[in-house]
């Protein structure tokens, strides 16, 4: 059951220290209540996927189906991550490291975190690791483009 807290509390207009009480148990009340969301959207997602409708023996409909339950799969995995996320969120919250950068330890910004609750990122990190993944996936793909040319070796 989440902490109670006034409904019309705004941590943007708390002007108490950074990550008081207050702002800690509306965060942990907006990731738990994302996290009892999320629960409620997979579930169905998971029965489809373990009991999947066979009933009918025409091919277009157990292709489809089967389409239906490859999309279920991936949306479960999906949420089933942001839910993983959400739980290292809320032990952050337990274990008071919360609204601070795990790299940098600087703090988030009550705006990052309403946002993204569930960052464990300051800005300047994020675009770091943004930028370093481009760098990373242009890299690959010039790569790639560089071998386009090289000749096929023979299986001899």
């Amino acid at each position: 059951m989440p902490d109670t807290i006034d409904q019309d509390y705004d941590p943007l207009l708390d002007t108490g220290s950074y990550m008081n009480s207050k702002q800690l148990k509306y965060f942990k009340n907006l990731l738990e209540t994302q996290k009892n969301e999320l629960l409620e959207t997979i579930k169905p997602k998971i029965e489809s996927v373990a009991n999947p409708d066979f009933a009918s023996g025409d091919e277009g409909d157990i292709t489809a189906n089967e389409i239906q339950r490859g999309i279920n799969l991936r949306l479960g995995d999906r949420q089933s991550k942001l839910i993983k996320k959400i739980d290292e969120a809320l032990l952050r919250i337990d274990n008071g490291d919360y609204g601070y950068c795990s790299v940098t330890g600087n703090e988030i910004g009550i705006k990052r975190l309403i946002a993204r609750p569930m960052t464990n990122f300051c800005i300047e990190e994020q675009n770091r690791r943004d930028i370093d993944e481009k760098i990373h996936e242009n890299y690959e793909e010039a790569e790639y483009l560089l071998n386009l040319d090289a000749p096929v070796p023979d299986d001899d």
